[in-house]
């Protein structure tokens, strides 16, 4: 599912991963790849189009990234950082 980049503007997201959501106030640390995700979420890629992005950055195969996006995903979900209908 691809998401618009107006769904995230509540958002600002520093390149070493520190995340700050302006509609909370709430301040997160982010690792590496959650980091490399949620960018490319906000630039407004899709599921598929981070998977592959995902693969060629790490150097694996496609297949080891669906679970761990669906991961991130939910802890996004439950952060309320994005929507429970979205990512699915």
């Amino acid at each position: 599912m691809h998401m618009g980049t107006n769904q995230f503007s509540h958002l600002a997201l520093s390149d070493d991963g520190f995340l700050f959501d302006a509609s909370t106030g709430h301040k997160f640390n982010l690792n590496a790849p959650g980091t490399f995700i949620l960018k490319r979420m906000i630039q407004g890629l899709g599921r598929d189009q981070i998977i592959t992005a995902m693969a060629e950055v790490y150097d694996a195969p496609e297949d080891l990234f669906h679970r761990d996006l669906s991961l991130f995903c939910q802890y996004l979900k439950e952060l309320d950082i994005i929507q429970e209908a979205q990512w699915r």
